[in-house]
């Protein structure tokens, strides 16, 4: 009788000790170190994703001004950003000083004026051949002719309606002719050169329509075009794009700043997809975990193409696999595991 009583009691025991290793979730019987998770399928997915490179804008239509004479500069009148119209002045080069070419130009003028002159009055009383008073007349009208020039050189004007752009020099410095002086670029058209990776630009086609977004006003977004796509790498290996639009914001595509150029892509065709926040960091490596045979594995993978919801799995993973993407914090590598939800992309 005792020995039936103990037996029943340690039955007992370990009855109700079996029971407490048990718990309930998702209303499914689980072991204490079974993790109920929810899978998806890896699986062969196109999406749209986006990606944004620095761009540098230009007008469409500028100009640079370069110095016709070799002087020193005395006044600049504009500085970068200024909005000028055509005729404005711009820069006024010395008149006055020792190394001036408009008071050497006038000097070398006043002395063949008088010995043109004076050439002249000995031709007309035949004191001379017509052969030495051509020589003098030619020289007067090449002087008269460098006078002019000079005059009109040390003025700048500008001969475009537009926005200075860049400044190249600073009252007091020395120029020589054919110096660069200013830049003007018309502010209605814009040209945005960026440089997207090697990856992304096998993406980019003639046409696209990009976003750009100001750096110096923000929330201002216009759309842009593609006209043209450089097919040879630079130094970085990097790939010119070049974009066109009408500029109806002045005020924020200002030529000569930076902005944003948002380009929209679509993953490629054979990838396989799987949910962006499945993929944790797993000793420097990208990985998921796959729910095989009861356990979650580690499996590490390559990624390329994300946008907030899917990313782009180039290796690693095969069609199908069952991919962990709710439990993960809970898991550990081969974890007993339940699933209680499976879905597909």
């Amino acid at each position: 009788m005792y020995r039936y009583l103990t037996t029943s009691l340690l039955f007992l025991l370990v009855l109700f000790s079996c029971k407490k290793k048990e718990t309930k979730s998702y209303g499914i019987k689980l072991t204490a170190d079974t993790v109920p998770v929810s899978v998806v399928s890896a699986d062969t997915v196109t999406f749209f994703y986006k990606r944004s490179y620095t761009g540098k804008v230009s007008g469409i239509h500028q100009l640079t001004l370069l110095s016709k004479v070799n002087d020193l500069v005395d006044r600049v009148l504009v500085g970068v950003e200024d909005k000028v119209n055509k005729g404005d002045l711009l820069v006024r080069m010395d008149e006055y000083g020792t190394s001036s070419s408009l008071r050497q130009s006038r000097a070398q003028f006043e002395l063949a004026e008088k010995n043109f002159e004076r050439m002249q009055e000995l031709y007309n009383d035949g004191a001379i051949s017509r052969q030495q008073f051509d020589i003098a007349r030619n020289d007067f009208l090449v002087s008269r002719a460098n006078y002019i020039e000079s005059a009109a050189a040390i003025s700048v004007f500008s001969p475009l309606e537009g926005v200075v752009t860049a400044i190249y020099i600073s009252e007091g410095q020395l120029l020589g002719v054919g110096d660069p002086l200013l830049l003007i670029s018309k502010s209605d058209s814009l040209e945005i050169l960026s440089y997207v990776n090697s990856r992304d630009v096998l993406g980019v086609k003639l046409g696209d329509t990009v976003q750009i977004q100001s750096d110096n006003v923000p929330n201002v977004r216009q759309r842009g075009k593609v006209v043209e796509i450089f097919r040879s790498a630079d130094n970085a290996n990097t790939f010119q794009v070049k974009i066109h639009r009408s500029n109806t914001k002045p005020e924020a595509f200002l030529p000569n700043s930076f902005c944003k150029v948002i380009f929209n892509f679509h993953s490629p065709p054979q990838a396989l997809a799987v949910p962006s926040h499945a993929i944790f960091e797993e000793q420097a490596y990208k990985a998921v975990y796959v729910a095989d045979g009861g356990r979650a594995k580690i499996v590490r993978v390559k990624t390329g193409a994300s946008n907030d919801s899917l990313t782009a799995v180039t290796q690693g993973l095969k069609a199908g696999d069952r991919i962990v993407v709710k439990g993960i914090s809970s898991l550990r590598a081969n974890s007993f595991v339940k699933i209680v939800n499976s879905d597909s992309l």
